[in-house]
């Protein structure tokens, strides 16, 4: 049987940078074949096996536990291998969506993964329907902060454990820099990953000698430095779009960084260019 479930909230632009649209099951029975629309999709094989051809490559089965993703305006065609095969899929959306997949080790060059933990994939899709109804205007960010948790579920595990923790630790950095507007802090960026805050600052100080926090403080404050020299927007507008939940929050870490308001810094920057 085939399910298509629409997520009922249309209001995610504003604050994350990728979001669901559409969700649901497939038993493959019948060969589904097109050209995919304006969006990603992801696609986990839960039970049995799908007979599976992507544009030009050749046809390849994807097995049990198996994840694969096509692309915007990607031909593909499919059909189940094998009796009693059930396909998940969530339609992603939104400007952030490739770098969300390429944190999966998902990308145009690499459509197919072997999941590292197929049993969490099953529960964060049992969570995706108990969220979906009954909806609530707070199931937005629960279903956010689960594709989130996702990320290290679903992503191929390297050959060395050591390596894993490094790969890790390099994913949750470039997690901070793409989501800076939703300004989550480092305890919430722990949770979506699955691990403990103080397991955190432990891969940290191992892959780059940095702190977390400061890691996220300093990227903050970057991208305000890059709003106030090439933008003309607000400082207040600034401040949220950096991640910082109150003006004045904003004004005493930039200052305290920089040894500037960002009103001066602005105009210093302007003189500079002038001169």
């Amino acid at each position: 049987m085939d399910d298509i479930f629409y997520w009922p909230s249309r209001q995610f632009a504003s604050w994350t940078g990728v979001w669901p649209e559409a969700f649901g099951m497939k038993d493959c029975e019948k060969k589904l074949a097109r050209t995919n629309g304006g969006y990603y999709s992801i696609n986990f094989v839960m039970e049995g096996a799908v007979s599976l051809k992507m544009a030009h490559s050749p046809e390849r089965t994807v097995t049990e536990g198996q994840m694969f993703m096509i692309p915007p305006s990607h031909f593909y065609q499919y059909q189940a291998a094998k009796k009693e095969t059930s396909l998940f899929w969530i339609r992603l959306t939104g400007p952030q969506t490739a770098n969300y997949l390429h944190l999966m080790n998902l990308d145009s060059k690499k459509l197919l993964i072997a999941v590292s933990n197929p049993e969490g994939v099953e529960r964060a899709i049992r969570e995706i329907y108990d969220l979906y109804e009954p909806y609530t205007p707070a199931s937005d960010a629960r279903v956010i902060a689960l594709l989130y948790r996702l990320i290290p579920t679903c992503a191929e595990k390297p050959a060395r454990h050591h390596r894993e923790e490094k790969c890790l630790a390099q994913r949750i950095r470039d997690f901070m820099y793409d989501e800076l507007e939703t300004g989550y802090n480092v305890s919430q960026i722990a949770t979506f990953f699955g691990i403990s805050r103080s397991s955190l600052f432990l891969r940290f100080k191992e892959e780059f000698e940095e702190n977390p926090a400061e890691v996220l403080q300093e990227a903050r404050i970057k991208k305000a430095q890059h709003l106030l020299r090439e933008t003309a927007l607000k400082v207040e507008e600034i401040a949220r779009a950096s991640g910082y939940s109150s003006t004045n929050h904003f004004l005493h870490h930039f200052k305290t960084k920089t040894g500037k308001t960002p009103t001066a810094y602005r105009k210093g920057r302007r003189k500079g260019i002038r001169e």
